[in-house]
């Protein structure tokens, strides 16, 4: 059994073809592969998320500025917009348990929606009734509220009760 040169020269062959890099089909030109669709779809639901939080954000930094325009209003001698979080909290507190019981159940519906968050402190439940209030125009009346329960602010956060 000699060398079979002719069997060789096919196996190579045969190896040589299989090592060939074959060409990749082409891309067809019309519609857009399937990542190129769901990375549209995300960065579209991306834009209308951020979308909506700059719209609450504006509605909520307009509600503060009704709100405090209200106080600078109702008493610009007390410097209120001095409040701390908490000092405001202890005064919507009051306000809220004051409210009738459709408008209470709204502030207390706006507070659990926009800070249901566990970290989400005096601040968002704060800006969450302030925002409600403005909402059903009763921004006057918050204003008239925190101006009784509060005395005066000589700094931020150093403000005197009413009580």
């Amino acid at each position: 059994m000699g060398f079979q040169a002719a069997r060789f020269r096919g196996e190579m062959r045969r190896a040589e073809s299989d090592r060939k890099v074959r060409p990749v089909p082409p891309v067809p030109e019309q519609g857009n592969p399937a990542g190129m669709r769901l990375g549209l779809l995300f960065f579209a639901a991306f834009a209308l998320a951020a979308a909506w939080s700059a719209q609450a954000q504006t509605q909520a930094d307009e509600a503060r500025d009704h709100f405090e325009g209200a106080l600078a209003q109702d008493c610009p001698q007390k410097q209120l917009q001095l409040l701390s979080a908490r000092n405001l909290r202890d005064g919507l507190d009051s306000y809220v348990e004051g409210l009738p019981p459709e408008i209470h159940d709204r502030v207390e519906k706006a507070e659990s929606d926009r800070c249901s968050n566990a970290d989400a402190g005096a601040a968002c439940v704060n800006a969450a009734d302030i925002q409600a209030a403005d909402e059903v125009g009763r921004v006057d009346d918050l204003a008239v509220s925190i101006c009784g329960a509060f005395l005066r602010c000589t700094d931020q956060g150093v403000c005197d009760y009413a009580r």
